[in-house]
């Protein structure tokens, strides 16, 4: 007897997502259903930005290109594409972003979820972004975050930590197929109800973000 495998899925296309934008900063967000959020930001020089969180989001940042200064209550870190920092608990403070470069845009993420394991006090992460043609764990409290740097036609496989579990993909550059569908720039994919996904590259230097989180109903 064949078996079936039965998941569930969402497509967000970067064309959709939410934009509030200003003279120095752009912020374009992914929303799936409640479990994740993917804030795209990109700031012009020495700008600077309030990210005014939700109530349910617990927060990590996450560089793309361009050194960020995080700044939360009386707190100031810098942090690099390679590393990622929080989680920012709750709503006591939001979490300004600030651009130390005078003469260039910088371009990070911050991701809201749900669920995020037991860690109180934010910390850096590292996560090698050297290694290509595999996904890389992030460390610590980001575990549950890979980032993979693909030449075209690779393919790939990821494994969830649970059967019941959830995975939202996020392309940071050029173009991949998750499951038979076709993802390019900033597209996210949330999948639930599965076991493991299949991937392939489809352009060279292609950037894939997949992020575990807590099962959907």
């Amino acid at each position: 007897m064949i078996s079936i495998t039965t998941y569930h899925s969402k497509f967000l296309k970067a064309e959709s997502r939410a934009k509030v934008a200003d003279l120095t900063s752009h912020m374009y967000s992914s929303y799936a259903d409640g479990s994740i959020a993917v804030h795209d930001i990109f700031l012009q020089p020495d700008a600077a930005m309030l990210f005014q969180r939700t109530a349910f989001e617990q927060c990590i940042v996450m560089p793309v290109f361009g050194s960020v200064i995080v700044q939360q209550g009386g707190t100031m870190t810098e942090i690099a594409p390679g590393q990622l920092y929080g989680p920012f608990r709750g709503s006591a403070y939001d979490i300004k972003l600030v651009n130390p470069l005078s003469e260039e845009a910088i371009n990070c993420l911050i991701i809201g979820m749900n669920t995020i394991d037991q860690y109180t006090t934010p910390s850096i992460s590292d996560i090698h972004l050297t290694a290509k043609d595999r996904l890389e764990n992030a460390s610590g409290f980001a575990k549950h975050i890979r980032v993979g740097v693909y030449g075209s036609r690779i393919k790939g496989r990821v494994p969830l930590q649970r059967s019941d579990g959830a995975i939202f993909a996020y392309v940071v550059n050029g173009s991949f197929e998750v499951e038979e569908r076709l993802m390019e720039y900033r597209d996210g994919l949330l999948l639930w109800h599965v076991e493991q996904i299949e991937f392939q590259s489809l352009s060279e230097a292609a950037i894939i973000l997949f992020i575990e989180c807590s099962p959907l109903k």
